[in-house]
């Protein structure tokens, strides 16, 4: 153990980290790159908002939230010409999901054992089912609240280049999705919880500011209100609920979705009675567990309610219906996969603290396997069928007359830039 933590005090292990961090998102999907175009609202709200509206669409809210990490980061692929915007942009998603790698290895989780970040770093770098996520600003919200979540259960500050770090992440998070609402959440769970155990109340400046954006990202919410939301009924049912939990959680978490969706929804009572027991572990893990523990699964059980409850998966079929198929709505389980395998490494790391030393091994290894199952049989993510980014603005962009309104073809198929040729 001590050579472990003697490794990430080495001058060289965070730029090493960084690189190796980098290469393996790389190599998981190298089009996001080599082929890189843009994504869904990537292209065709933030980048055609930015260059039509300049440095005042940050101020703009879109479906009743503010996306300031979308659109920051759009206004800064402008001095790199509408030619390798994607790829600026692109690489930004990537650099922003490496960072959080980075804080879990600092000096604020020495109650997490090396190996174990080991381990959680990895999985952050490949967890299955990943291909909407996968290299685009549009969802790179998810990771950041991620990140604040870390920041949350961390030991306290220290040094200003600590809190300068805290304050970046709550303001770039805060302020770039809805997830700050349930954020507050998990600080008044965490404070509650310290109470209980002693710890005088008290509300730092730090936490007083997530709860001003709180009330910031509600007032947006309630003045501009939400748009393009699916009509559609739920479709919601025991059933159908048990089968998406088993699938796009429980087994989403480790496989590819296609190899348990035909298993669950063929035998019924099998997934409801996995569900069943499930619901009761993660009960059991919340009572049991820590003020951290129940601060950090505070947030995927407020998450996935919520997205369950108002999901965005279809205008033509009940919601619940399309999201428990594979491929579908990814983005949902994003967190649940992640705090998932959180909660693995947590359970091995307390079974074992009850062990031999010479057994603790044989229960560290479960982890390692499962884990090791996931690469093999998900590290490849499937490429995008249409970038070609840099041909379509030379054959569309380039030739047209100054004045005249483009659209250029995005991923994925139906998405367009729309642009005013300068």
């Amino acid at each position: 153990m001590d050579k472990f933590v003697a490794l990430t005090k080495r001058r060289y292990f965070f730029p090493v980290l960084f690189v190796f961090c980098l290469a393996v998102m790389f190599t998981r999907r190298p089009d996001v790159l080599t082929d890189a175009c843009f994504w869904a609202e990537d292209g065709a709200y933030w980048y055609t908002q930015m260059c039509r509206d300049g440095i005042m669409s940050l101020f703009s809210p879109a479906n009743g939230y503010f996306q300031t990490v979308s659109r920051l980061t759009m206004f800064l692929t402008v001095p790199f010409g509408i030619m390798h915007a994607p790829f600026v942009a692109n690489l930004t998603s990537l650099v922003l999901r490496v960072l959080p790698v980075l804080f879990l290895f600092s000096a604020r989780f020495p109650f997490i054992p090396v190996p174990y970040k080991m381990l959680m770093a990895l999985y952050w770098l490949l967890f299955p089912n990943a291909g909407e996520v996968w290299g685009n600003i549009t969802n790179v919200h998810w990771f950041l609240a991620l990140w604040l979540l870390a920041v949350i259960i961390a030991e306290a500050p220290k040094t200003l280049w600590d809190k300068a770090h805290d304050y970046f992440v709550l303001i770039l998070s805060g302020l770039s999705g809805p997830f700050i609402v349930f954020i507050a959440v998990c600080v008044a769970v965490k404070k509650f919880f310290l109470f209980l155990n002693g710890r005088k109340f008290a509300v730092t400046v730090f936490e007083s500011i997530i709860f001003g954006i709180t009330l910031l990202q509600a007032a947006a919410v309630a003045l501009t209100g939400t748009q393009n939301r699916s009509p559609m009924e739920l479709g919601a049912s025991f059933a159908t609920l048990s089968e998406l939990v088993d699938i796009k959680i429980i087994a989403g978490a480790f496989l590819p979705q296609n190899l348990a969706y035909p298993f669950f929804t063929a035998h019924p009572i099998v997934a409801q009675g996995v569900f069943v027991v499930f619901v009761f572990a993660i009960a059991l893990l919340f009572v049991n567990g820590s003020w951290r523990v129940k601060t950090v699964m505070t947030f995927p059980l407020l998450m996935i309610g919520a997205s369950l409850y108002k999901p965005m998966a279809s205008f033509e079929r009940p919601q619940w219906e399309v999201i428990v198929m594979p491929g579908a709505c990814d983005r949902y389980f994003v967190v649940t996969s992640i705090l998932l395998f959180a909660a693995l490494l947590y359970t091995a790391y307390r079974f074992n603290a009850r062990l031999r030393q010479r057994h603790r091994p044989i229960v560290f290894a479960v982890p390692i396997v499962i884990l090791s199952v996931t690469a093999i049989l998900s590290y490849k993510i499937a490429p995008l069928p249409d970038g070609h980014w840099p041909e379509k603005i030379r054959d569309i962009y380039a030739p047209a007359p100054s004045g005249t309104l483009l659209d250029i073809p995005i991923n994925p198929a139906g998405w367009y830039v729309t642009l005013t040729k300068e």
